[in-house]
């Protein structure tokens, strides 16, 4: 039988609060009035993430573009 240790600290990933830059905060709350949906500050690499995504269709290099 085999068994699987995990580690108790978490991997550091873009979810990271250090990580996330304050323009993605400013979209979040452009959503939200917009939409009403808001992500918790635990759910905001969802939002990077998409916009990375959508970044890279649109080539733009930073956020602010």
């Amino acid at each position: 039988m085999t068994s699987v240790v995990r580690s108790s600290s978490p991997i550091e990933t873009s979810r990271d609060r250090a990580a996330i830059e304050p323009i993605y905060q400013q979209i979040r709350d452009i959503v939200y009035n917009v939409s009403g949906n808001y992500d918790a500050e635990e759910e905001l690499y969802l939002l990077t993430d998409g916009c990375g995504r959508r970044m890279k269709i649109l080539n733009l290099r930073q956020p602010r573009e």
